[in-house]
């Protein structure tokens, strides 16, 4: 008997080790299969297999990551159970209104403290049941990879991206800012891995401001695409190129001598195309480019347009003329930020931005009028970061020129050191 329940005991442990082979050489072949991995021992910190694990990827899902992160904290501070199952309540779904149906409502302030909304949309995902079918109403950002609210840079002078917002010296158009957020409904479609992304938005070319009505029938399309691809063991990259195509108005109906809102009528073309890319370098330089052609109707750039809130005041009622010789006004711009990633808590950045008119709206104009050079450098150092709080170190210093625009009609040129720390808990 003893021999027998020894025997047990042993056949017990034998199929036990052989299940726990099979299952960890079943997790390696279905590892090795992927790109990169690393299997650890969660009890000793032991390597047990890897491949390529300083590899820089793609996140696969942010949400699936931010779901454990979230259950693991939980379960430490609480000293909870993990194979304890959990009934969530519905009122944790804050800005989930249905399955595949979330919004975003961003309040905000500007410098002067007036209360706006910098965000308020729906949007509506994996349309049955396809990634290439989801649609977003209300007030966003327009898709692009490269985004200025997410941005590194904070200064003054070098905070935003120039390109961004440019208006041309003299110029009524101030519907054509890739940077603001915009008033409408975009699609957007991507592959299963996120590779390939296209969208197309129509907007109302109010600028955003859905409380300002300029025009009766003026629209704005945005247009994007980008695609990614694996470049070996520099990372992932990413090209990418937008079109921003519209009209807006230069005609008011007046009353006293004040534009009505709301009643703008001739409508004028504007648009700005180009390219944008996000390339990586190795696992601690990554660097993104953005550029930009842009192009206004003539009657723009003689400071037709906007009279309502914008810098022109001259209205095309059918007294004034376009001066002689007036052109469409066009310019190129581009900009490089790079990002120096020390390690994960200290990342060194630098942009360098740059516009140049290509063509003034009127021939006497000199050449140069309204170029613009920007460049900025600054760190961001984490003493400390963990999934409770952080605590951050952010220097930056920026300096900015624009040609010609100064009082004396000389250049104008600013700069900005900023010294801060922020911190989350």
């Amino acid at each position: 008997m003893l021999r027998f329940d020894s025997l047990m005991r042993f056949s017990h442990r034998f199929l036990t080790v052989c299940v726990g082979l099979i299952a960890t050489g079943a997790a390696v072949r279905s590892a090795a299969a992927a790109q990169a991995f690393i299997i650890v021992d969660s009890q000793t910190g032991y390597i047990l297999e890897e491949q390529e694990p300083r590899k820089k990827l793609q996140v696969g899902s942010l949400t699936k990551i931010a779901t454990a992160s979230v259950v693991l904290d939980w379960a430490e501070r609480k000293s909870a159970n993990l194979n304890e199952v959990i009934t969530i309540p519905p009122e944790a779904f804050v800005g989930t209104l249905e399955n595949n149906i979330s919004f975003l409502l961003v309040p905000s302030s500007d410098e002067t403290g007036a209360f706006h909304f910098e965000s308020a949309n729906v949007r509506f995902d994996n349309l049955f049941h396809s990634p290439w079918l989801n649609v977003k109403l209300g007030k966003f950002e327009l898709d692009s990879f490269i985004s200025e609210k997410r941005g590194l840079t904070l200064s003054g002078s070098g905070g935003g991206y120039q390109l961004f917002h440019f208006i041309p010296v003299n110029d009524g158009n101030t519907f054509g800012q890739v940077g603001d957020n915009q008033v409408g409904a975009e699609w957007m479609g991507h592959s299963f891995d996120d590779r390939t992304r296209l969208s197309a938005a129509v907007l109302s070319s109010t600028d955003g401001n859905p409380d300002v009505p300029y025009g009766r029938n003026s629209y704005t399309a945005f247009l994007a695409g980008s695609q990614a691809f694996s470049a070996g063991k520099l990372g992932v990259q990413r090209l990418g190129g937008y079109a921003m195509i519209g009209q807006a108005p230069t005609t008011f109906l007046t009353s006293g001598g004040v534009p009505v809102p709301g009643s703008g009528t001739g409508n004028k073309s504007f648009s700005r195309v180009g390219f944008e890319g996000l390339f990586y370098l190795g696992p601690h330089l990554d660097f993104q480019v953005f550029t930009q052609h842009g192009s206004d109707d003539a009657w723009f750039g003689a400071c037709f347009g906007n009279i309502i809130d914008g810098p022109c005041t001259t209205n095309n009622d059918g007294t004034n003329t376009l001066p002689p010789g007036a052109r469409n006004p066009t310019w190129n711009g581009a900009f490089v930020e790079t990002h120096v990633v020390v390690n994960p808590q200290f990342t060194i950045f630098q942009r360098s931005e740059w516009i140049r008119m290509s063509q003034q709206a009127l021939p006497d104009t000199p050449s140069n009028l309204g170029n613009i050079d920007n460049y900025v450098f600054g760190y961001r150092y984490n003493p400390f970061m963990n999934a409770r709080d952080g605590f951050a170190f952010h220097n930056e210093y920026s300096w900015i020129r624009q040609r010609g625009t100064a009082p004396d009609n000389g250049d104008l040129s600013s700069n900005s050191i900023m010294i801060g720390f922020d911190f989350a808990f």
